[in-house]
């Protein structure tokens, strides 16, 4: 009997995948396929109107785009702490008494390392659309 693709085809699968370079911290991530990424994308889509020619366009919102791919793509991570953090972005830890202690995971924290650490955005674009980080 023959199958039909689209009988088995996933829609998302998560892994956590460690962050290579930094032990420990491992990253749960979302599988977005090209369906997921065209809807983010058109969803983060505002209308203006182009002043020279006087119709109205349509233009990608950074800002809600990276708050989507953040929800869509990072499920979690665990043993992310301050110590590490200070490899991926500029921060002011004098406020913390033991850099060894974990970032909590939240969507808000997620989006502020996306938006802030180009290391850490390029790594989650890696291998979110990368086929080999789901294959376990």
């Amino acid at each position: 009997m023959a199958l039909n693709l689209k009988d088995i085809v996933l829609a998302t699968k998560t892994a956590d995948v460690e962050f290579e370079g930094l032990p420990g911290f491992v990253v749960t991530i979302a599988a977005i396929s090209r369906q997921v990424s065209q809807k983010l994308r058109t969803e983060s889509e505002v209308t203006k109107i182009n002043t020279t020619l006087r119709v109205p366009e349509k233009e990608l919102d950074e800002n809600k785009f990276i708050e989507k791919f953040a929800a869509a793509a990072i499920k979690g991570w665990k043993g992310l702490t301050y110590e590490h953090l200070a490899q991926l972005m500029l921060v002011d830890l004098s406020g913390v008494e033991d850099t060894s202690e974990e970032v909590d995971f939240s969507q808000e924290n997620a989006v502020t390392l996306l938006t802030n650490s180009p290391t850490f955005d390029q790594w989650v674009n890696k291998h979110v659309f990368s086929l080999e980080s789901f294959r376990n």
